[in-house]
């Protein structure tokens, strides 16, 4: 799944934002988020996880005008893909338009 979310920062504004935002999700999830690993090189955020029996991993990727996120949805829970990209492109637009 790929989500492209627009904002108007630069590239380090915007970066910082999606790490503090990661941060906080962390955080906020602690108790349902297992085995997080995230490497940051540059602008590019490469991630891996598990929430329940959900497993991903992915991508975020901080350009000079959009926020690229890929990310891979295990196929019994390609149901509420939907959701999964309302809720993240929810959450990322908040952070980028501030």
């Amino acid at each position: 799944m790929k989500i492209e979310i627009p904002h108007d920062h630069s590239r380090d504004e915007a970066r910082n934002k999606i790490k503090n935002l990661l941060a906080d999700l962390k955080e906020k999830y602690a108790g349902q988020v297992k085995d997080v690993d995230e490497t940051w090189t540059d602008y590019r955020n490469d991630f891996a996880l598990a929430m329940g029996p959900l497993s991903t991993k992915g991508y975020i990727s901080v350009e000079d005008k959009l926020v690229e996120i890929e990310l891979e949805i295990p196929l019994f829970a390609s149901m509420f893909k939907g959701q999964i990209k309302s809720l993240i492109e929810e959450e990322a637009k908040k952070i980028l338009t501030r």
